[in-house]
């Protein structure tokens, strides 16, 4: 995670991923703690994702989507 990513469209996982410990900073330094906005919410335990809070994981696998199959029939095209 980068600083930059702080102030796009994924700023929450950012964030999130930050203050969890789910990612690391790519620089090695904290990213959040290093910027004057995020780093006040950080500070005062402010989190939006509530662990407790998860749907519980999948029982089965999910399956791997499959693609069509077309079958094509020599000479059905008409010009």
């Amino acid at each position: 995670m980068t600083s930059d990513a702080l102030y796009d469209e994924h700023w929450l996982l950012a964030y999130e991923a930050n203050v969890k410990g789910w990612l690391p900073s790519s620089s090695g330094v904290d990213h959040v703690a290093n910027d004057p906005n995020f780093s006040f919410l950080k500070t005062n335990g402010v989190n939006f994702y509530n662990t407790a809070l998860a749907a519980p994981p999948a029982s089965a696998p999910v399956p791997l989507p499959t693609l069509p199959t077309v079958s094509v029939q020599k000479g059905s095209i008409s010009q």
